[in-house]
């Protein structure tokens, strides 16, 4: 190989390299606090916890009174009340966390409207996309996940922002 292609390899190498460092997708987004800044940052952070199966990023969204809202048709037994508190959130999803191989929650969509000065409250309104991979002994599951959510955030005294409800839609807002 000639000096100038051993140079280019070289050049190459470092490049690449180098934006490995800078493109890495494994990288946080933020350190998690920086991310709670925003209203939107916490929809960030709460599908970075569900991707990355961090059930502390996760619970960190979550204010102390916060409350989930089942779309009424879909009370059953396995879903006996149509609300729930953050135990019975963090119960359920560190269950999902530890038992699922692989979690992909995508949030799309840009609605958000501020309905409170104070404390600020914002209502944003993302379609999801939730999928589950469970594998053992050879058995591939998948569970599937689709529909409309409302999130409530509201600005904390700390200065960042979390979820105090969050609506399971029937339908698109």
């Amino acid at each position: 190989m000639s000096r100038w292609g051993r140079e280019m390899l070289v050049a190459v190498g470092i490049l690449g390299g180098l934006a490995g460092c800078v493109f890495n997708p494994d990288k946080e987004p933020g350190d998690g606090q920086d991310l709670l800044r925003t209203p939107e940052g916490v929809v960030l952070q709460l599908a970075d916890a569900y991707r990355k199966k961090d059930i502390d990023r996760y619970l960190a969204c979550l204010v102390d009174t916060f409350e989930f809202h089942l779309v009424p048709r879909d009370v059953n037994d396995v879903w006996p009340a149509p609300t729930w508190g953050k135990v019975e959130e963090e119960r359920f999803h560190r269950n999902m966390f530890e038992r699922m191989d692989h979690i992909e929650l995508t949030l799309t969509g840009d609605y958000a409207s501020k309905i409170a000065d104070e404390p600020e409250t914002w209502r944003l309104y993302r379609e999801f996309d939730l999928l589950l991979w469970e594998t053992a002994d050879e058995l591939f599951e998948r569970g599937v996940g689709y529909g409309w959510a409302e999130f409530v955030i509201q600005r904390q005294p700390d200065g960042r922002y979390g979820i105090t409800d969050w609506f399971d839609l029937e339908q698109e807002p």
